[in-house]
């Protein structure tokens, strides 16, 4: 069992500054970005509760919970909170009989989770062509192949790609996994950072098969708080009882006040709207600037992210050069541009991608010039992108 790969991308930025070694950071995924004001403001006004309660234990906030993770076909009536996603979907992985389905590239846990826990699980490739999206036709072939219960991790918008899947898309894979009995885990904990505004979720063509998880970590920028959620619809009871039994054994529940921080951010929509547009419209900005960078100087391959802060670079152009040097894999890329530039990256292999690839987290932001001046606020990666740029022009 290896350590996650983003949170050793931390420690390697984090030990090159303390040896005052040039470093440029693209490796774990943290948003910088302050918390909104409300939400502080109710963390520290809730402070003295210290009780071990769950989210059973404050009815009306959980009635408030699954209300705001509701559509208009999706009604759950029972939430799981949970010390981060990640957690989460451990515990589900856990609780579920069956195969678990990997769509590749996929973020770094997941399989890593099934591993640990000695689970069946099929991996579905997708590729960059398709602009890593699963394509049903494919998909139906691939379910066929396995005659036992299913549950599909499904990421939406996606880490590490930044692909968003559109309504059409999503209504035409629901119809595929419908067909062979699947269950859904639907990670959408990148789904408020959707450039287009399409946050169309997988539960509202598939409501009584699918879990809804996010978190705090993302969207509100406050990963370290470590809180988020899981909802299950009346017809996957006996998956929720076994999940919430297996999390009770794992963890009491979690920090109290941020239970009230959740309460915080569904009551006031109109502060937490505006919060997260203009974060949205800055992620926008920056990614947007790197992906055309990029694509305008160089010969990688690469999809346009269209959520979050993720660029996953494809070198497959550049297997000659890399050859020179030595590197035939995506870890030994990585490990060459962190040792000779600084430049600080996750490799591809780590997100189950077999090709020679990186994944760049854009959010190595000067925080100060985020309203002031945008050229300023990204100017430590600007810095970094030129490196790789000069690199691959040699």
């Amino acid at each position: 069992m290896k350590k996650s790969s983003t949170l050793k991308a931390k420690e390697i930025v984090a030990e090159r500054k303390a040896k005052k070694l040039a470093v440029y950071n693209f490796g774990l995924g943290e948003n910088p970005l302050p918390v909104p004001k409300i939400l502080l403001k109710n963390f520290e006004k809730n402070l003295n509760t210290k009780s071990y309660k769950n989210i059973n234990n404050y009815p009306i906030i959980k009635n408030k919970l699954c209300n705001y993770l509701s559509n208009r076909e999706y009604k759950p009536c029972n939430v799981i909170l949970g010390n981060g996603l990640k957690e989460l979907l451990f515990v589900t992985q856990m609780a579920f009989d069956g195969t678990i389905i990997y769509v590749n590239p996929s973020w770094v846990s997941y399989k890593e989770q099934g591993i640990l826990l000695n689970k069946n699980f099929e991996e579905f490739k997708t590729k960059i062509e398709n602009n890593f999206k699963v394509i049903p036709e494919l998909f139906d072939i691939f379910l066929e192949k396995i005659p036992e219960d299913k549950m599909i991790i499904f990421n939406n918008p996606c880490n590490p790609t930044g692909t968003v899947y559109n309504r059409k898309e999503i209504e035409n894979l629901s119809k595929v996994i419908k067909k062979h009995n699947c269950l859904i885990f639907a990670d959408e904990i990148y789904s408020e950072i959707t450039f287009n505004n399409d946050k169309t979720s997988i539960s509202e063509f598939c409501p009584r098969i699918t879990i809804r998880g996010s978190s705090l970590s993302k969207s509100f920028a406050a990963g370290g708080w470590r809180c988020g959620w899981i909802s299950f619809p009346k017809e996957l009871d006996t998956l929720y009882q076994k999940t919430s039994a297996i999390s009770s054994s794992v963890y009491s529940c979690i920090s109290n006040p941020l239970i009230f921080v959740i309460e915080s951010f569904i009551d006031n929509k109109e502060i937490i709207d505006k919060y997260l547009q203009k974060n949205k419209i800055y992620y926008n900005k920056v990614v947007n600037y790197f992906y055309n960078k990029l694509k305008n100087e160089t010969d990688l391959i690469i999809n346009q992210p269209e959520a979050a802060w993720y660029i996953f670079l494809d070198f497959s152009n550049y297997t000659k050069l890399l050859e020179k040097h030595n590197i035939f894999n995506s870890d030994q890329l990585s490990e060459f541009l962190c040792n000779r530039y600084g430049f600080v990256s996750v490799s591809g292999s780590a997100f189950h991608n077999d090709k020679l690839s990186l994944r760049l987290s854009c959010v190595d932001i000067k925080i100060h010039f985020v309203n002031l001046d945008f050229n300023r606020s990204i100017d430590k990666m600007v810095k970094g992108i030129n490196q790789l740029i000069s690199f691959l022009k040699d």
